[in-house]
């Protein structure tokens, strides 16, 4: 069964479409190297053809756009430390940073989960869009891993420390959460996913090819009703502005806010050494490029897949899925342990 379709739609106007449907819905779509890589040439192709106006990428199915990276592969891979960088990480990143300075519109159909390394297809284009269905997260630390593809950029540029929240809980948000932080630029109805699917790939986006594709979802496109996470930014920003993970803790177990419980577990459950970490990339990234935030993911990468952490995150998770990670790695890191600096 193939897991990727790469194909070309044209309209009556002699321009077309370069449409990519993710179909491993067996795995929630987790990438694998197969899918980046057809993911990769088809996009420099299109780029270079003139006839292209832009690329639409979706799936075909309702539960999830892509729920990640092929962590699991990764987990069975035995040569995964013998080759630096890892190939499929270089090759994932390296496509992460093309989407970043993709020239031409990119509408990515972010229906149902959306996580990890499916984040890293999404976000970083032109029109990330979000529907009703949409659970946006970035759960790395819940596998003793870290925020990665290039996400922590955006993260640590939205307000009241929701994105130390997001990357440090790994918890999803919804398409209202989306649409009030800016992590997406339209939100739709899934009522209206097939009429919008049909209407980009097979209308003409006109001279100016993003103001083309901003009018096409400026039709189906709601605005954002009410984020559960703007609503409590304020308690968000007293609990983590604290610079450890540790501190970070105490001030949400002192708290008696209901809202917090699920906080409060992913908290108890992630992977201490992931957590930190992720305080400090956003403190890195905040005043980064794109760019260099990728090539730290680059770095980081490495170090990462050496954890016992992380293939253990991945057995409790994934693997063997008890729920029970026996984490061995402490907090006590720094930019200079990892190289980052």
């Amino acid at each position: 069964m193939v897991d990727i379709h790469c194909q070309e739609v044209a309209n009556d106007h002699g321009s077309k479409t370069g449409v990519i449907t993710l179909s491993r819905s067996s795995a929630l779509n987790a990438l694998t190297f197969d899918m980046l890589h057809q993911i990769r040439i088809h996009l420099e192709r299109w780029e270079q053809d003139s006839t292209i106006q832009g690329v639409v990428v979706h799936s075909d199915s309702a539960r999830a756009f892509c729920a990640g990276g092929d962590v699991k592969a990764l987990y069975y891979d035995e040569d995964v430390l013998q080759v630096v960088p890892h190939p499929y990480f270089e090759l994932e990143y390296e496509l992460n940073r093309y989407l970043f300075h993709y020239p031409k519109p990119y509408v990515a159909l972010m229906a149902g989960l959306t996580m990890g390394g499916g984040v890293g297809i999404s976000l970083h284009g032109s029109h990330p869009v979000v529907f009703d269905s949409t659970q946006l997260a970035m759960p790395e630390a819940k596998i003793g891993f870290f925020v990665d593809v290039g996400v922590t950029y955006h993260l640590s540029r939205l307000p009241h420390h929701l994105g130390r929240w997001m990357a440090v809980t790994g918890l999803a948000v919804d398409a209202d959460d989306c649409l009030a932080l800016g992590l997406s630029s339209h939100k739709v109805s899934m009522a209206d996913y097939d009429q919008l699917l049909t209407e980009l790939t097979q209308s003409h986006w006109g001279g100016d090819p993003h103001h083309g594709v901003d009018q096409v979802l400026s039709r189906f496109a709601q605005s954002a009703e009410n984020s559960s996470l703007m609503q409590q930014a304020s308690l968000i920003e007293s609990c983590f502005d604290g610079s450890t993970v540790d501190a970070i803790s105490c001030a949400v177990m002192a708290s008696d806010h209901a809202w917090l419980e699920s906080t409060q577990k992913a908290l108890a459950y992630n992977a201490p050494v992931s957590m930190q970490l992720a305080l400090l990339q956003l403190e890195r990234a905040r005043l980064s490029s794109f760019d260099q935030v990728i090539d730290a993911d680059l770095m980081l990468v490495q170090q990462c897949l050496t954890w016992p952490d992380f293939k253990e995150g991945v057995r409790a998770a994934l693997i063997d899925k008890d729920r029970s990670p026996n984490w061995q790695m402490a907090p006590d890191i720094s930019m200079d342990v990892l190289s980052l600096n």
